[in-house]
């Protein structure tokens, strides 16, 4: 059975996208209907890039522990002063209680980012807190150190970066100087901020005719221009650099080879170099295969955009096998061999996609049992299939 906050992850993105945050106590997900769980499968299937790297499901935390909680409170100490909580008691005998405001929202902005450049994270209460004795803090998990706490105004904002591709988690807070909360365990919100170069790389065939040139494509987040980083392009078979783009959020590459052959591409996130792998790569793709073959041999491959189980996978070439030294081979380019059939035009394999981004590629070639197998005749166009958990109950 799997972790509920895994599984709810798609739901808690779509739902608090405005405020890129949890607010308060556990997500509850036992009312999700059917129809609305497939909705949040094909959405999330649907921005898979089509060479985009592995990312797991996110798991949200539960709220602050104890331990968590005494160490925030222990840094309280550096907070701006308050004027005392407004007297219960007025001229007429007349109970006057303070204001008791709100944790209204928080947000990253941007909540996704490339590595060295800066969000700004900014808490929101229902009303101006400085009548009241509270404050809205905002709390660094990993460095368990408060960033930025306000005293006054109705909003308390905080700028981080990370050099770093990797998802930092922060807490929103609204309490006074004893940790006390004006709603118990509600006024708080975890914050998610994600640096990550959304590194992606195509080409427009897999396969081509021998001497045909192919527009390989590196893309990313943001514009590498601001940072020391590049768009590199390898030819990973031989390990040369084919392209490389010190600018802009995409950088294009022309390859071709003179005889038939397949090569397999690699795009990086990183420094300037000559050779895979390149210095200080942040981020490279996985393995794309392109063949080069004039034997008018094709093949095709199929499955589901995503699952949450096992799925059928089917590859169907142009030609019967059978008589010929060739088998249908299908592959997950991140993990290896699938299946492979010796015989006929089509070969079947029931398969259960990792969690995330998986991509899949069919070639009719030589026996073998490793990427890239011998003698390949024809090779499909990568398909990209999705692993979600399945749902609760």
């Amino acid at each position: 059975m799997y972790n509920r906050y895994e599984w709810v992850t798609a739901l808690m993105l779509s739902t608090v996208a405005a405020i890129g945050c949890v607010v308060g106590g556990e997500p509850v997900a036992d009312d999700l209907s059917p129809a609305t769980w497939s909705k949040l499968q094909a959405e999330n299937a649907s921005v898979a890039a089509s060479s985009a790297p592995i990312k797991a499901p996110r798991e949200f935390p539960p709220g602050p522990s104890e331990a968590v909680k005494a160490a925030m409170k222990s840094a309280i100490s550096g907070a701006p002063a308050k004027p005392e909580a407004a007297s219960k008691a007025g001229s007429n005998a007349i109970v006057a209680m303070s204001p008791m405001p709100s944790l209204s929202g928080a947000v990253a902005v941007p909540a996704s980012l490339c590595p060295n450049q800066t969000s700004t994270i900014t808490a929101t209460a229902s009303e101006d807190i400085g009548p009241t004795p509270y404050y809205l803090r905002i709390w660094d998990s990993s460095a368990q150190a408060y960033i930025a706490q306000c005293a006054f105004g109705s909003s308390c904002s905080a700028t981080v970066t990370s050099s770093a591709i990797q998802e930092k988690v922060y807490e929103v807070v609204l309490d006074d100087n004893q940790g006390n909360q004006p709603h118990p365990d509600q006024d708080w919100a975890w914050v998610f901020v994600d640096w990550a170069t959304g590194l992606a790389l195509s080409e427009p065939a897999n396969q081509v005719p021998v001497g045909t040139s192919v527009a390989l494509t590196a893309s990313a987040l943001c514009n590498v221009g601001p940072t020391p980083y590049y768009l590199t392009l390898f030819d990973a078979t031989t390990g040369a650099s084919v392209g490389a783009c010190g600018s802009g959020s995409s950088c294009t590459a022309s390859v071709s080879q003179s005889v038939a052959i397949t090569h397999q591409y690699v795009a990086c996130f990183s420094g300037l170099g000559s050779t895979f792998p390149p210095p200080n790569a942040l981020q490279c793709t996985q393995l794309d295969p392109v063949t080069w073959t004039n034997s008018g041999i094709s093949v095709s491959l199929v499955s589901l955009a995503s699952t949450t189980g096992s799925q059928t996978v089917t590859a169907t070439a142009s030609i019967n096998v059978g008589p010929t030294p060739y088998y249908i081979e299908i592959f997950d380019i991140e993990t290896g061999l699938i299946t492979r059939c010796p015989t006929g035009t089509t070969c079947t394999a029931t398969f259960t996609p990792a969690l995330g981004v998986n991509h899949l590629v069919a070639f009719v070639a030589g026996f073998g049992t490793t990427l890239l197998p011998p003698n390949i005749q024809a090779e499909s166009a990568i398909v990209v299939t999705t692993g979600f958990p399945p749902p609760p109950g």
